[in-house]
C-alpha cells in the first residue's frame, strides 16, 4: 500500500470513530479519495503561494477535471504543495455530508426503537440498523423474524416495520412546513401513524398492487406471500385503490381503462374496519385495449372485510405503538364501522333510506325521521313492501322493521351465515333468505320458521319467485327450484358456469352466468327457450322490466335484450360499471366517481353529468324529481333530474 494510501485510511477511520459521522458513508469517500489524484510538475513544489492567480485557474482546472478526471496545474502558477490537496479533502467532506441532504429531503427520519436483527440498506451496503440511526430517502429497512423497528419522522409521522417485512422509503421529505411521505412494502406489514394532513401534503403507503393515501391516521398494512393484502385503520380514514404496476408493463390503452376502473373501485376505510385485495386471475402484462374490458371480473379489488373477516388481525403489533396508550387498540371497543352506503326510496313515505353497514336511517333533504343501530352487519340490500322492511345480517338474523317508527318488529335466527351478496326475497306467502352453505329458510311475514331446505351447494346470487316456486342459483351452476309451500327441492336445469344473476316474468326464468351468457328457462316445463352470448362478464345486476332484459358488463356496456332473446341495443358507457345501477319509468341511473350516467331505457342513449363532489354511496335512489346520493364531503346529498 502506498503512503498517501494509508493515510487517507487513517483520516476515514479516525472520521468514523467521531458520533457526528457515524452514519456517513465513509466507505464511499474513502474509494473516491483513492482514486483523486493530483499532477504538479516538480518545479512546482515551493513555499510561496499566488492566491489570485489559484482564483483565477479554478474555473479552467475544474472544466479539465470534469474532463479527465485528473487536475493538471499550469507550470506558470506558483501554489503550496499542501493547498490543493486540502481543498480537494474539503470539497470531497462538504460533498458526501451534503448529498443525504439534498437528495434525501430535508429531514431524515430516525429509529427510535429497535428489536431484533432490522439490517438497513443504504446507498448499496448492509449494516445493522441501531437506535439513533438516521432513515431516510431510498433506504430499504429489512426486519428478521420476531424483529421490528420504530422509525419517527418529523412532523408527527411514526413508521413501525414489523417483523419478517422489507419497506422502502420511496419519499421522506418531512418538515414542519411541509409533510410528503412514500414507502413502499413489499413483504410483510407496517403500521403508520400521521397527524391530520394539511392541504398539499400526502402520505402514501403502496404495495406492488396498491397505494393507500392517508388523511391523518392509524393504520397497518400486510403483504402475504402469495401477494394478497390487507389494510386495516384503527383511527381516522384511509382510502385504499388498485394501482398500476411502476415498471409500466401494461400497454396505455389497456391502462387507461384499468386506471378508470381502479378509481372507481377505490374503498374508504374508517376506524376499526379492514379490506382485503387477492391475487388477480389474469396477469395485467397480458392485457391489451381489445381484450381488458372482459378481463375486469379477473382482477382483483379492494374489498371491505364483514362479519368475523373485519376483526383487527395487527392490534399486538399495534398496541404501545408510539403516540397510543400502552393498553393497545385490542382494549378499546371498536366504534360503529360505516361504510359503503346504500340507498332505497320508499315511494309510500316519500322518503329514501341509507343503509350502512351496521345502521339504517329514514331520511329526506335535511331531515331524519329515525336512525337504528343493528347488533350484526346487514348481509345485502333489504326488501320492503308498503311500510314494511325486512332486513338479513351476515351474523344469520332476519328481521322486520317497522318503516314508519323504525322499530324492530320481531327478529328470527338462522344456523348458518347469510351470503353478503344476497338480498332477501319476499311474496305474499313469506320472506325467503339464502345462507352461505346453501339453507333456504321460509319465515311467514310475522317472523314464525315455515321450513328449511337444504340445496346441496353454495348460493351465488338472490334467489327470485315465480309461481308458487322459488328459484335458487348454486355455485355449480345448477337452478335449485323449491315448492314455495313444502320446501321440497328439484333441480330444475344445469347452465354449466356459476350463476351470477337471476330475472323472472311470468313463467320465464332469465339466467345470467358467470361465464358471459344469458339463458331464458321455462320452469313450467323444463325447457331452455333460448340462449344469448355476451362474451363480457356482468356486475351481478339485472333488471327485467317490460319485457325486457337489462345487462351490466362490468367492462362498461349496457344490454337491453328482449323477452324472445333478441338485442335490442347495447351501449358502451365508457367506464367500468361496478356500483349497483337505479332506475325510474324511463332511465337508468349508473355512478362511477364523479360522473353520474343516465340512460334512456326505450334508446340506449347515454347522458353524462359529473359531479363535485363525487358519488361515495353505492347507488343512488331516484324519485319523481329528485335524484339522492350520499358523498364524502357533503353527506346526504340531492340533485334535481
Amino acid at each position: 500500500m502506498r503512503k498517501e494510501d494509508n493515510d487517507i485510511r487513517r483520516i476515514t477511520d479516525g472520521l468514523r470513530s467521531g458520533r457526528r459521522f457515524r452514519n456517513a458513508n465513509l466507505d464511499k469517500l474513502l474509494q473516491i479519495l483513492e482514486r483523486s489524484e493530483l499532477h504538479v510538475p516538480q518545479g512546482l513544489m515551493m513555499d510561496a503561494a499566488d492566491a489570485p492567480r489559484l482564483r483565477e485557474i479554478a474555473p479552467t482546472a475544474l472544466s479539465s477535471a470534469r474532463k479527465r478526471r485528473r487536475l493538471s496545474v499550469p507550470t506558470s502558477s506558483i501554489v503550496r504543495w499542501a493547498l490543493v490537496p486540502a481543498c480537494a479533502a474539503a470539497a470531497a467532506l462538504i460533498f458526501f455530508f451534503a448529498w443525504p441532504r439534498l437528495f434525501r429531503g430535508e429531514a431524515a427520519g430516525t429509529a427510535i426503537a429497535v428489536s431484533g436483527d432490522v439490517r438497513l440498506l443504504s446507498a448499496g451496503a448492509h449494516r445493522t440498523l441501531r437506535e439513533g440511526d438516521d432513515v431516510g430517502r431510498d433506504d430499504v429497512i429489512l426486519s428478521g423474524p420476531s424483529s421490528r423497528a420504530d422509525i419517527s419522522f418529523p412532523g408527527g409521522l411514526v413508521l413501525r416495520v414489523l417483523p419478517g417485512s422489507r419497506v422502502s422509503l420511496l419519499k421522506t421529505y418531512v418538515t414542519g412546513r411541509k409533510r410528503t411521505f412514500d414507502a413502499l412494502v413489499t413483504g410483510g406489514g407496517c403500521i403508520m401513524r400521521v397527524s391530520r394532513l394539511e392541504a398539499g401534503e400526502s402520505a402514501l403507503i403502496h404495495t406492488p398492487t396498491s397505494v393507500a393515501s392517508v388523511k391523518g391516521t392509524m393504520f397497518g398494512v400486510r403483504v402475504d406471500a402469495d401477494g394478497t393484502v390487507r389494510y386495516e385503520v384503527y383511527e381516522g380514514t384511509v382510502r385504499v385503490r388498485r394501482c398500476l404496476p411502476p415498471d409500466r408493463s401494461v400497454e396505455p390503452e389497456a391502462a387507461m381503462v384499468l386506471e378508470r376502473y381502479f378509481e372507481d373501485a377505490a374503498v374508504e376505510l374508517k376506524a376499526s374496519q379492514a379490506c382485503r385485495i387477492g391475487t388477480d386471475r389474469k396477469p395485467l402484462y397480458a392485457l391489451t385495449g381489445s381484450n381488458v374490458r372482459n378481463a375486469l371480473p379477473d382482477l382483483s379489488i379492494p374489498v371491505i372485510a364483514t362479519g368475523t373477516a373485519c376483526e383487527m388481525q395487527l392490534p399486538n403489533e399495534a398496541a404501545g405503538f408510539p403516540g397510543m396508550p400502552g393498553a393497545g387498540i385490542a382494549a378499546r371497543p371498536a366504534p360503529e364501522p360505516r361504510g359503503s352506503v346504500y340507498l332505497m326510496y320508499v315511494p309510500d313515505l316519500d322518503f329514501v333510506l341509507k343503509i350502512g353497514k351496521r345502521y339504517i336511517a329514514l331520511v329526506r333533504s335535511q331531515e331524519t325521521r329515525w336512525s337504528l343501530d343493528l347488533d350484526g352487519t346487514i348481509a345485502s340490500l333489504p326488501v320492503f313492501e308498503s311500510t314494511s322492511l325486512y332486513v338479513s345480517t351476515v351474523s344469520g338474523a332476519a328481521m322486520k322493521i317497522d318503516l314508519y317508527t323504525g322499530k324492530i318488529l320481531w327478529t328470527a335466527h338462522m344456523d348458518d351465515s347469510m351470503h353478503p351478496r344476497t338480498s332477501p326475497v319476499l311474496d305474499e306467502s313469506g320472506l325467503y333468505c339464502a345462507t352461505v352453505r346453501g339453507l333456504l329458510y321460509k319465515f311467514d311475514h310475522d317472523g314464525r320458521l315455515l321450513w328449511r331446505s337444504d340445496i346441496g351447494c353454495r348460493v351465488t346470487a338472490t334467489p327470485v319467485c315465480s309461481g308458487s316456486h322459488v328459484f335458487v342459483p348454486a355455485a355449480d351452476g345448477r337452478l335449485i327450484g323449491v315448492d314455495g309451500k313444502t320446501g321440497a327441492a328439484s333441480v330444475g336445469a344445469s347452465f354449466g358456469s356459476g350463476i351470477a344473476a337471476l330475472g323472472a316474468r311470468a313463467d320465464r326464468i332469465f339466467v345470467a352466468t358467470e361465464a358471459g351468457s344469458l339463458f331464458c328457462y321455462r320452469h313450467r316445463d323444463g325447457k331452455t327457450l333460448w340462449r344469448y352470448e355476451i362474451a363480457e362478464s356482468i356486475n351481478g345486476d339485472m333488471l327485467v322490466r317490460h319485457g325486457s332484459i337489462y345487462m351490466f358488463g362490468r367492462g362498461g356496456t349496457i344490454y337491453r335484450i328482449s323477452a324472445d332473446g333478441l338485442l335490442l341495443w347495447s351501449r358502451d358507457t365508457g367506464r367500468p360499471i361496478v356500483k349497483r345501477p337505479a332506475e325510474d319509468e324511463s332511465r337508468l341511473y349508473i355512478p362511477a366517481g364523479g360522473v353520474l350516467l343516465s340512460v334512456d331505457k326505450k334508446t340506449g342513449d347515454i347522458a353524462r353529468a359529473s359531479l363535485e363532489p363525487a358519488i361515495n354511496s353505492g347507488n343512488v335512489a331516484v324519485t319523481k324529481d329528485t335524484i339522492y346520493f350520499e358523498s364524502e364531503k357533503s353527506g346526504f346529498t340531492s340533485l334535481r333530474k
